[in-house]
């Protein structure tokens, strides 16, 4: 079965943002192996334009999961997974791959009607029933990238190097341009806060970041900004009026692609573990995530473990959080993400 010449493949992630980021290594890889393959990518409505643009991509399946769960039984909602169901059969895929590991995801991989499945033994929600390849997680380490590593190395496929590919549309580039000009902020002269989460135990205090942007303003006499959802935009005004020194809030104006424009242009990304962080590291842009309950073994930026500012974070085990007190992201002190941040920005100097 390794040697099949597959031609028509599956990728199935719709979400969440920093998990699409950490699958997109896989996609150089794949298509070594096999260049005439057409690649899909099942993915969320809300994160498809960070995608889209991608050389190994060649089409998307778009999963309105809002839709869809809003109110399933709504006549738009079933209308909705009728086409997805009915996208999902006439693929003619001959193969699939599910990263997300989801009941609802394999069930996706089950409907294409593909002969060859494949997917984690310890997926969620008994997914796992549904392929018909199950691979093992990795003995020597818990990144999720070198589970994923692992799955392409059931196809005969060697990983050499990690490439992202993300691409920046001309329109996104053209909007923060035009953006930060109205903002009268240069680009690769500000810093970029990413605050907000969907957790709020994954959120560094408002008052740490509040007195991060003072000692950086001071010493880096670079601009700082903050970016987010539309939601997150009150959490990044109690950060403004906690801060002595501008912070320049740009929550809820731009969509996926833009804000990757705008964190592409930073001279330095600071933020929890969320995935506009990850979206930035995958960029290039020296990145600085503060990490609380979440496993930096799992989910931390690839391979980069001077990206990471955390208590004890090498010696967690295999657990996806911790819930000791010592692991709270409130243990993380200021001056230890400030260091951090000025050792960086002294790198890039040199």
């Amino acid at each position: 079965m390794n040697k099949a010449e597959y031609r028509n493949i599956l990728i199935i992630k719709p979400s969440a943002l920093g998990d699409i980021v950490h699958t997109l290594p896989v996609l150089e890889p794949l298509k070594r192996k096999y260049p005439q393959a057409k690649i899909t990518w099942l993915v969320r409505k809300e994160f498809a334009s960070l995608i889209e643009n991608h050389d190994d991509i060649d089409s998307l399946i778009i999963f309105d999961r809002k839709l869809i769960a809003k109110s399933w039984y709504s006549p738009a909602a079933m209308k909705e997974l009728a086409r997805l169901f009915k996208t999902l059969k006439k693929g003619s895929f001959d193969l699939v791959i599910d990263f997300q590991g989801l009941f609802r995801t394999a069930l996706f991989a089950k409907i294409t009607g593909c002969k060859r499945r494949i997917g984690m033994s310890n997926a969620r929600e008994f997914a796992n029933l549904f392929y018909t390849d199950k691979i093992t997680p990795p003995s020597n380490s818990n990144h999720i990238v070198d589970y994923y590593f692992k799955i392409l190395n059931a196809l005969d496929i060697k990983i050499d190097n990690v490439k992202y590919g993300l691409k920046i549309s001309s329109q996104s580039q053209d909007y923060i341009d035009g953006l930060l000009a109205e903002k009268n902020i240069e680009k690769n002269n500000y810093i970029a806060f990413l605050p907000g989460s969907a957790q709020a135990i994954k959120c560094w205090p408002a008052e740490n970041f509040a007195k991060l942007a003072e000692a950086l303003s001071a010493q880096a006499n670079l601009k700082i900004i903050a970016a987010g959802t539309a939601s997150e935009k009150q959490q990044i005004e109690n950060i403004v009026r906690q801060s002595r020194t501008p912070i320049i809030n740009l929550a809820g104006q731009t969509n996926v692609s833009q804000l990757a424009a705008l964190l592409g242009g930073a001279k330095m990304v600071i933020g929890n573990d969320t995935g506009p962080g990850h979206i930035a590291f995958a960029m290039g842009v020296p990145t600085i995530f503060i990490f609380g309950p979440s496993n930096p073994q799992r989910v931390a930026p690839y391979k980069s473990p001077q990206s990471i500012v955390a208590i004890d974070p090498d010696n967690r085990g295999s657990d996806y959080k911790s819930f000791a007190d010592e692991h709270k992201i409130e243990a993380v002190s200021v001056e230890l993400v400030l260091e951090k941040a000025l050792q960086k920005l002294t790198q890039e100097i040199k």
